[in-house]
């Protein structure tokens, strides 16, 4: 099976839910570029890798903007 990466230019988020104790994971809905309405729905075990990969984010930007 051949992978197929979409890439879409996101203008808004529009919406985030997230399970109270994190148990049902998350859903995040956005309006992007030419009408496309994208809706990501994310087990736990995902949320929980795109809050780290958030974290780490925002760590580098910090250590960044201190140098500068």
């Amino acid at each position: 099976m051949t992978e197929r990466t979409h890439s879409f230019e996101v203008l808004e988020i529009t919406k985030l839910v997230v399970s109270p104790d994190g148990a049902d994971g998350a859903v995040i809905a956005m309006h992007c570029a030419g009408g496309q309405r994208v809706q990501l729905v994310l087990a736990p075990q995902q949320l929980a890798q795109l809050e780290g990969l958030l974290d780490r984010a925002n760590l580098e930007q910090m250590e960044h903007q201190q140098i500068h």
